[in-house]
């Protein structure tokens, strides 16, 4: 309950902060873990939400339940992945029992039982429920941002070591069906709060985003399409906030919104569910308009300071991962100008899904889509080790050099 023993950390700590050495969680560890999660095998309290999708993808009716679960299955994202490549949802048996064993797999070899087939056959009715709702969101004017993520992790035991392994892996939602569907879902659940909140007149930590003021249709047709185009839009993209009203979304195109899926890693969800829960067994609401308004202004200014800590420790260890490779070159993508009369270009190691900002001598005459070849470069004892990796421009290769090599390549073919 708000204000209890358990959760009277939760509001200065605002977030689980996420490091690549590790996470520190808004709540203990024992509890983040254990009877707060979601733990196979045993039947857990929970927040259930249902939805019924018409055809197109929207909700015809929603439902928003306390509930007891049993975790059966649990799989990592790149098993999912596989299992929803596999198309083995039609191995599903008409008559296919739960147990309550459980079962974990880590691809659709390890895979087997009657726990597997059902979590398969599941997986690809999600699959098509969230095709769905991404086909409906992008008709309500949806804005999506295809551009990758870099990972980067360093294991406890490697912090000691004069060299410590660093792992950068890319990631993307739209590149993993897996988690394309699990991003697809969480918003589902979101706009099924947010349709309960405004049935109901709750106040809930609604968040909105104003429409964006995208490039005219000529200038993005002039950019090469995929991360180019994703960084244009993304420039143009405004800040989302969060107040006790419900306000439109832009960019997931939706009439409201709460975030609802993270009770155990942002205070922002946990006051959702106090609120709803509050609500479906008729007790008062522990959280006014005026009070909630003034928690999410205080997240905000507390997620500045947290999300700072986060990128110091991601540019000291990415430091870390360029220093130990100062000689090898790294393929980048040029995204657009950051900052056009100061040089600055944004670019994207695609192998890495890292972006950075890195400067470019205007004598190069680059431009989006071109590629460079960058070497790291030591940054001045000044700027400390938190700053980001710097980079010189090693070669440059324009993009329409590499379309004309194709084209001659394709005349040459026909020939």
């Amino acid at each position: 309950r708000p204000g209890g023993q358990l959760t009277a950390g939760a509001p200065r700590r605002t977030r689980t902060l996420y490091l690549p050495w590790g996470m520190v969680p808004m709540f203990p560890s024992a509890l983040a873990t254990g009877p707060f999660s979601l733990v196979r095998g045993k039947v857990c309290d929970a927040l259930s939400i249902g939805a019924l999708l018409s055809p197109s993808g929207d909700v015809l009716s929603s439902e928003v339940v306390s509930s007891r679960v049993l975790v059966t299955t649990s799989l990592s994202y790149n098993a999912a992945d596989d299992i929803l490549a596999a198309d083995v949802a039609p191995l599903l048996p008409e008559d296919t029992g739960a147990g309550a064993d459980g079962g974990s797999v880590s691809s659709v070899d390890d895979a087997d039982g009657p726990n597997f087939v059902r979590a398969a056959a599941d997986l690809a009715v999600l699959a098509q429920a969230a095709e769905r709702r991404r086909a409906y969101r992008a008709a309500q004017g949806s804005i999506d941002v295809p551009l990758p993520e870099a990972k980067v992790e360093v294991a406890d035991e490697d912090l000691a070591r004069e060299r410590p392994r660093v792992r950068i892996t890319r990631i993307s939602q739209f590149e993993s069906a897996a988690r394309g569907l699990v991003a697809e879902m969480m918003i589902l659940a979101g706009e099924a709060v947010g349709m309960l909140g405004v049935r109901a007149k709750l106040p809930l930590p609604y968040r909105g985003q104003d429409a964006p003021k995208l490039p005219p249709s000529d200038a993005m047709a002039a950019l090469p399409d995929g991360p180019c185009r994703a960084y244009a839009v993304r420039c143009c993209m405004t800040r989302s906030n969060v107040t006790s009203v419900p306000s439109p979304h832009a960019s997931l195109g939706l009439s409201a919104y709460v975030q609802v899926t993270s009770p155990i890693r942002r205070y922002a969800d946990l006051v959702a569910h106090f609120q709803i829960r509050a609500h479906l067994q008729g007790e008062p609401l522990p959280f006014s308009a005026a009070a909630i308004d003034a928690a999410m202004a205080s997240i905000s200014e507390s997620s500045k300071s947290l999300g700072q800590l986060e990128r110091e420790q991601e540019h000291y260890w990415l430091g870390e991962f360029f220093r130990q490779r100062d000689n090898a070159p790294f393929d980048a993508l040029v995204l657009g100008w950051f900052r056009e009369e100061s040089g600055l270009a944004a670019v994207l190691l695609e192998e890495l899904g890292w972006e950075t900002i890195t400067r470019v001598d205007s004598s190069l005459g680059v431009q989006p889509g071109d590629r460079l070849q960058l070497l790291h470069v030591a940054a001045p004892p000044a700027e400390g080790p938190a700053a980001p990796p710097r980079f010189s421009v090693n070669a440059h290769f324009p993009a329409h050099e590499a379309d004309d090599e194709d084209e001659a390549g394709g005349a040459e073919g026909t020939s």
